[in-house]
Parts: structure tokens; sequence; C-alpha cells
């Protein structure tokens, strides 16, 4: 069973895929990333909040525009890191269309956004 899904990704590596064809998987990857994933944890967690009975730990401006800081940056870590892969990695995030090269060119501004 491992070995066949680990030559599954050994042929999906060899396998060369045109631009339209990545970008045609990162649209549909987006659909689901950025639209249906958030809803789903957005109705969610408010479902467990009344569940639970947790009550919020800021008043509730504050928690709207954190929620929005860190929506937003999460949101531009997400785009840049598809394109750095879909540039220099010559490939997407998902495992159908791995990148076809390393990349390493923007560890330094990784680490200082991880460091934040």
């Amino acid at each position: 069973m491992k070995k066949e899904s680990l030559n599954k990704f050994v042929r999906w590596h060899k396998q060369q895929f045109s631009r339209k064809q990545k970008i045609i998987s990162l649209a549909v990857q987006g659909v689901f990333f950025l639209i249906l994933l958030p809803l789903i944890i957005f109705f969610a967690s408010g479902k467990l909040d009344t569940l639970f009975a947790f009550s919020g730990v800021l008043s509730s401006p504050v928690n709207l525009y954190l929620g929005l800081l860190f929506f937003i940056a999460g949101l531009f870590l997400s785009f840049w890191a598809v394109w750095v892969q879909l540039q220099i990695g010559q490939g997407t995030p998902a495992p159908m269309m791995p990148t076809q090269k390393l990349v390493i060119k923007h560890r330094i501004l990784f680490a200082a956004i991880q460091w934040v």
C-alpha cells in the first residue's frame, strides 16, 4: 500500500504539466482554500462557541479588527507561497502537480515573516 502511494507521487513528479494546466489546478484549489474552507471554519467556530459557551477574550470590535489583520496577513502569505512555487519551483502546492525545483531563494523573507 505504501509503495503504491509512493510510486504515484513519483509519477506525478516526473510528469510535465503546461502552464494552463497549472493555472486551472490553482483556480480549483483557490475556490476551496480561499472560499469554502474559510466559510466552513467561520460558521463552525460560531457553532462551537455557542455549543461550549465560550465567551470572547477581547471586546467585539477588537476581535473583529485583530481577526481581519490575521486574515489579510495569512492571505498575503498564501498568495506569496503559491506564486513562489509556481514561478521558481515550476509547480503547484498540490501533490498532483508538485514543484519541479526546490524553492530556497526566498527563505530569508519567509524566516523574517515567521519571526513576526
